[in-house]
């Protein structure tokens, strides 16, 4: 186990630093690019001429020169085509002159003839020969079609030529002021090419990292490292348990794995990042790993010596498991036999009719099963009164029945005897319960106050007897009297103490069983109403009183405070004991309920209940709602009110 968990630790401390590697080397290549920005200001067509600065240079010389000799060649042409033109006309015009010369003299004009012949043959060749050069030219300029070649178009070819020149000078003119020459120029830009790439290739590989390893966002990455490889301060950072921010999923079950691994063997670790793991790796992990492997092999070998127990334990589990299995044959077997004994007459009783033996045999033990049921009660009543068998009960029930109608005698004894006491009838009010024992207690201290005062005068008076007895004997008898007076009157005060404590104890008792009673119904009430406004069934949820009618609600057999609960079932719970409290105060009087702005915490769900709940009440007592919320317009009826 802890050399897997190891493998996964270092697995991801060498995916982190390749992470961390990366993330440095991707902030080298922007440092990089940001000194070669000036290139991100060119469009890409341009950036396509940039490439090699120089062989584009020389193209559009080259292209430059290529015109100007098209051109050239064009002038020079034009120029031939007009001499031709004339030195034809001229020939034209002798040989013309020649003809009608000829008619009138044969000799001469064939003597001029020849020479217009010789003259004509000498103008071809000129021709021939400034076609040739003309061709040979147009040739070396690229002109192949043997068209004449037009000056106008081609000198707009020479101006487009000059002006592509120009344009890309200034183009490269602030690269050269820059890099100083286009082989520098070249050299920035192959590099400004080659970080751009190695910054798509280096954001692709943090990507990766991110999607394929931690399956998250870089904003979620829970923090950064510094540049000690601890935790730098302010890196923003996002709880484990936390969901990732920005539609990122969580971490992997086995980062997951690996954080709860971490804080489990270093409870003093605080693990709340990526780049916390990491940093634990580096500097705890490090050192623990041995000290794991030496606690893990003997947990191991522990386990290993526990299975083997188990083992043995299992081994002799299975024989007492067949041990058991074969004293249960032998129990099938003896019930069966005694079965056998029983049924014999059984069938005997039934004169052997199946049908009828069936009846009476599910009879007795329906019968044998309710005298069970009774006596396991009646060993539950002996055991919980004490006692030992149904006669020593039954004397205990008339000693109590004794205790009760004694009890009761002496109640209504000091009723009829002390004409303040409330009669029995008035013990359900428990108002005027407490109201009367806090005149008995009053009256109680007061007569206890009484009583010192005449024992101390009695005190008095025996001192006094005594001194009169010495001084003058003749009014002995007299103090004799006074002394019976005095006494009777001091059991008279100690019988009425007696029966105003017997009463103040009665009247105790008798206001704790209804406050008992009515914590139970106001329980009760407050149980009904709750599930009302939340929706939960009262035998999924009820709410409990304790002798201090504290609250507390139970779910599940687990109870909870209403602190614990949230605001918004805070206000349902408190809204319910108030529901209750009314109903029980009320006593069947129509007394209007008034709610003043309330319901703050609660979601429109719980609103929905309420007003439910609220409307199924308003049935039975007036309410009213008090509030400045417009959502509430819609609750309760319009009431029209009018003078008079």
């Amino acid at each position: 186990m802890v050399r897997s968990i190891r493998r996964a630790f270092a697995e991801f401390l060498k995916r982190w630093e390749e992470d961390e590697q990366s993330q440095r080397a991707l902030a080298d290549c922007q440092t990089r690019l940001a000194e070669l920005s000036v290139f991100d200001s060119f469009a890409p067509s341009e950036l396509e001429l940039l490439g090699s600065p120089k062989e584009r240079a020389s193209q559009l010389q080259s292209e430059l020169g290529h015109q100007e000799m098209l051109l050239a060649a064009a002038k020079h042409a034009r120029a031939s085509a007009i001499g031709n033109t004339i030195i034809f006309s001229i020939l034209t015009a002798i040989v013309v002159g020649a003809a009608a010369y000829l008619l009138s003299a044969p000799l001469v004009a064939v003597t001029v003839l020849a020479a217009a012949g010789a003259a004509a043959s000498w103008l071809i060749q000129s021709l021939i020969r400034s076609r040739r050069r003309a061709k040979s030219a147009a040739g070396a300029a690229g002109a192949t079609s043997g068209k004449m070649l037009e000056p106008g178009k081609v000198e707009e070819a020479v101006k487009q030529a000059q002006h592509e020149v120009e344009r890309f000078t200034a183009s490269v003119q602030p690269l050269i002021k820059r890099f100083g020459d286009l082989d520098g120029v070249n050299n920035a830009y192959l590099d400004w090419q080659t970080a751009r790439s190695h910054e798509q290739n280096l954001k692709n590989d943090l990507t990766r990292f991110e999607t394929e390893y931690l399956q998250m966002g870089r904003a979620d990455l829970l923090g950064d490292i510094g540049t000690s490889g601890a935790p730098a301060a302010g890196a923003a950072s996002a709880s484990f348990g936390a969901p990732a921010t920005h539609g990122a999923t969580p971490c992997p079950d086995h980062i997951g794995e690996l954080v709860d691994f971490a804080r489990k063997v270093d409870p003093t670790a605080h693990i709340d990042r990526l780049a916390d793991l990491a940093f634990w790796v580096r500097t705890v992990a490090a050192r623990k790993w041995e000290v794991w492997l030496a606690e893990t092999i003997a947990y191991e070998q522990h386990c290993l010596r526990k299975s083997e127990t188990i083992i043995r334990l299992d081994a002799h589990h299975r024989e007492l498991l067949k041990i058991r299995q074969d004293l249960d044959q032998l129990k099938q077997q003896r019930n069966a036999a005694a079965t056998t004994q029983i049924m014999v007459p059984v069938m005997a009783a039934a004169a052997d009719d199946p049908v009828l033996a069936r009846k009476r045999w599910q009879s007795r033990t329906l019968l044998r099963e309710e005298l069970a049921n009774e006596r396991s009660a009646l060993n539950g009543i002996l055991a919980v009164q004490g006692v030992s068998d149904v006669t020593s009960l039954k004397e205990k029930q008339y000693q109590a029945f004794d205790a009760v109608s004694d009890a009761f005698s002496r109640w209504k004894g000091l009723i009829e005897a002390m004409p303040g006491l409330p009669a029995t009838e008035a013990a359900d009010d428990p108002a005027a319960i407490e109201m009367k024992l806090e005149q008995l207690r009053a009256k109680e201290h007061s007569l206890r106050q009484q009583v010192e005062t005449l024992t101390d005068l009695l005190t008095q008076n025996a001192d006094k007897l005594r001194g009169i007895q010495g001084q003058n004997p003749l009014n002995i008898a007299e103090a004799e009297q006074r002394l019976a007076d005095l006494q009777r009157e001091k059991a008279e005060l100690t019988e009425l103490v007696e029966a105003l404590t017997l009463a103040h104890h009665t009247l105790r008792e008798s206001i704790v069983q209804y406050q008992a009673a009515y914590r139970d119904r106001l329980a009760a009430a407050t149980t009904a109403f709750f599930a009302q406004l939340s929706g939960v069934p009262e035998e999924e949820r009820h709410v409990e009183l304790d002798e201090g009618f504290h609250l507390s609600v139970v779910s599940q057999g687990r109870a909870s405070a209403p602190v614990q609960l949230s605001r918004g079932a805070q206000d349902q719970l408190y809204i319910a004991l108030r529901l209750a409290i009314a109903e029980l105060l009320s006593g069947g009087v129509d007394l209007p309920f008034i709610f003043d702005d309330p319901f703050l915490n609660c979601d429109s769900e719980r609103l929905e209940l309420i007003r439910d709940c609220l409307v199924n009440r308003a049935d039975e007592q007036q309410l009213l709602l008090l509030t400045h919320r417009e959502d509430f317009d819609s609750w309760g009826r319009k009431v029209a009110l009018t003078e008079g």
